[in-house]
């Protein structure tokens, strides 16, 4: 939609944009970052119970390494370890295929996000970056800090700019503002342009 409305899309991050926000700041044709900025990695999230009822995030791609490993250690030793009963107990074989597609989706999604803007005019290079920002094995944890020098490396267009820069002092007053605004009125997100300022609670 941002596209569609816009001939030129940048994408300023003045703190952070993880997982979801990532996915947004791919589809722009640049991105701007300073040392305060920080990207993350795509790879899908699963979320459920945990020990003592206490509930846990986890990694698609995680929950398939672990299945694979309990399969290899029972073909290796020729029985399965009472210690993984109650893990695999109830275990829909659907939800391994879902586990699957959501990490398939999200490479889907990230390549279609490049291939409209930074990596219009290359398909391998979009589909390369996708596959290792979905790469939970690279990052190990989903809130790695993914920098303006780390996502330059991986090929993301990046405009990288100082702190004492004056644009991004500004950029970096208007971030603070919008800030102490969410905790006054515990907004959900603001649409702004030149001749709007619309917040949703």
């Amino acid at each position: 939609m941002c596209r569609e409305r816009a001939s030129e899309f940048r994408v300023i991050i003045p703190e952070y944009a993880k997982s979801a926000a990532t996915l947004i700041a791919l589809a722009g044709d640049s991105i701007l970052m300073a040392p305060t900025s920080e990207l993350g990695p795509i790879d899908p999230q699963l979320f459920g119970p945990g020990p003592g009822g206490a509930f846990f995030q986890t990694s698609a791609q995680s929950f398939l390494d672990e299945f694979k490993k309990i399969k290899r250690e029972v073909q290796e030793t020729g029985e399965l370890s009472p210690a993984y009963f109650p893990l695999l107990e109830g275990l829909n074989l659907g939800f391994i295929g879902m586990c699957r597609n959501l990490i398939e989706r999200s490479q889907q999604f990230a390549e279609k996000c490049l291939k409209y803007s930074m990596c219009k005019d290359d398909e391998e290079k979009a589909q390369k970056i996708a596959e290792e920002l979905c790469d939970a094995k690279k990052w190990l944890t989903h809130g790695v800090v993914i920098d303006a020098q780390e996502a330059q490396k991986l090929g993301i267009k990046v405009e990288s700019i100082s702190l004492d820069d004056e644009l991004w002092q500004k950029l970096w007053f208007l971030h603070c503002c919008y800030g102490a605004l969410f905790r006054e009125r515990r907004l959900s997100k603001i649409f702004e342009s030149e001749i709007v300022s619309l917040p949703i609670v």
